[in-house]
């Protein structure tokens, strides 16, 4: 008796296993994986693990060993900045880590017409890591009247998974600080209705 619940526990863990590394579904249209040395890491949508029943959007290195300070793998999106010149935006979303080693974080970026770097948060200064189950966490920035483009999602520097879902892109109707730390910049004018 005691062999054969031995036998069961063993298969059960290894079922467990195998079920919680199901392949990953394509990113939805518009997502795309991005980064440095992201050659090791998986991205993709997770129909398992969820809140949205629409799949979370996840990275995860399944490797097992370190994957080195310098290896990032984002999921992300760009869009033109027109619709927001002059306001504060807010990408926000449920977020889940486990066995985070490095660190990951939602990010939000605003490029210039050079390409250059207007605005950047990427949480590394409230980095997220090990285990830790659903909740919101929101980055925050103002858009220069320059801004180009804006590029957004998730990213992950290590070992580990990391899910995201429940997304929400919107205006600010009233200036927040921003979770970048720059200056606010009370001249912004606001619009309850953004268009994506």
């Amino acid at each position: 008796m005691r062999l054969l619940v031995l036998i069961l526990a063993m298969a059960l863990s290894v079922a467990l296993a195998l079920w919680s590394r199901q392949p990953l579904a394509p990113l939805s249209e518009g997502w795309f994986k991005a980064g440095a040395n992201t050659a090791d890491y998986e991205v993709g949508l997770d129909l398992v693990t969820q809140l949205s029943g629409r799949g979370a959007k996840t990275i995860r290195y399944p490797g097992s060993g370190d994957t080195g300070q310098h290896s990032v793998a984002m999921i992300t999106q760009t869009i033109l900045a027109d619709n927001y010149r002059g306001r504060q935006v807010r990408f926000a979303a449920q977020v889940k880590t486990e066995d985070v080693e490095g660190w990951s974080g939602l990010w939000m970026r605003i490029d210039g017409p050079e390409q250059e770097i207007l605005a950047l948060d990427n949480m590394q200064a409230r980095p997220l890591r090990g285990d830790a189950d659903w909740l919101e966490y929101p980055v925050i920035l103002n858009v220069p009247k320059e801004a180009v483009v804006i590029s957004f999602g998730l990213l992950q520097a290590g070992n580990g998974q990391t899910w995201m879902d429940q997304l929400s892109f919107r205006i600010v109707e009233n200036q927040q600080p921003t979770s970048d730390g720059s200056p606010e910049d009370s001249d912004y004018s606001f619009r309850t209705e953004p268009t994506l």
